[in-house]
């Protein structure tokens, strides 16, 4: 490995996610791009969750890191021995390689995260306390103001986007609403009963009593601001302010 090499994995490491690791990397130049300036080196990395284009000089100073997840990609492509194309938010790009082996581990990678996102929601699985964080999410909108029905709209929509976003598979946007009219049911009784209980309390206070209360889902496996479907790293509640045009449409039906 060149002491370049090792200065941008060392560079990378900040911008790597917990767990993140580097898999291998190349010289890279983006097609249609405007040549480099003197002794600019261009470095593509590809981790188990990402590509990186990395701009940087072998003498020192500041490098620009660019973080392009393979959950945003639509597809990563191998063309002829070193050139990889991909489209990332409807973007298509093209990168040469150096490497006459990058591009086919970038495919392979990319086919590896889309399995293991399909198997997230297919088959009766879904990610670690997600029923949970819905539990707890719906009552966070609800506790904002938001009227009950308008909240289960707004977080179907929202778990909707995200979920077909990262696998672009519909039986898993689909496997993910109904885990989510569980929740969406279990909650709408016991609000039935407080609001039988208390019938002049507002529904924002029914929803307060309830996340006082132990949630029916295991919490268990739910990190902080880990970046599940139902963490935007906004506060709880903001999502369903948000325009629905600034979501994915929904690909749920």
């Amino acid at each position: 490995m060149t002491w370049f090499a090792r200065r941008v994995r060392v560079q990378l490491s900040a911008h790597l996610a917990d767990g993140e690791s580097v898999v291998t990397h190349t010289d890279c130049a983006p097609l249609g791009s405007e040549p480099p300036g003197e002794d600019v080196q261009r470095t593509a990395v590809l981790t188990d969750r990402s590509l990186y284009y990395v701009v940087g000089t072998p003498r020192g100073g500041d490098q620009q890191v660019v973080s392009l997840p393979l959950a945003r990609m639509q597809q990563v492509a191998r063309q002829g021995l070193a050139l990889l194309s991909f489209t990332i938010d409807d973007a298509p790009v093209t990168w040469e390689l150096r490497s006459p082996t990058f591009a086919a581990r970038a495919e392979r990678q990319f086919r590896v995260h889309e399995l293991q996102t399909h198997r997230e929601w297919v088959g009766g699985r879904e990610p670690a306390g997600f029923m949970y964080r819905a539990h707890h999410d719906l009552l966070a909108r609800m506790s904002a103001g938001v009227a009950y029905h308008d909240a289960v709209a707004a977080q179907h929509e929202y778990v909707a986007g995200v979920v077909y976003a990262d696998t672009q598979n519909r039986a898993a946007a689909r496997a993910a609403a109904r885990r989510l009219r569980r929740v969406h049911t279990l909650l709408f009784a016991e609000l039935q009963q407080l609001q039988a209980a208390l019938p002049t309390a507002p529904a924002a206070q029914h929803a307060q009593a309830l996340a006082a209360k132990p949630a029916p889902w295991p919490e268990d496996g739910v990190p902080a601001d880990d970046g599940g479907p139902l963490d935007d790293g906004a506060p709880a509640g903001q999502a369903a302010a948000d325009s629905p045009a600034d979501r994915q449409g929904s690909p749920v039906g």
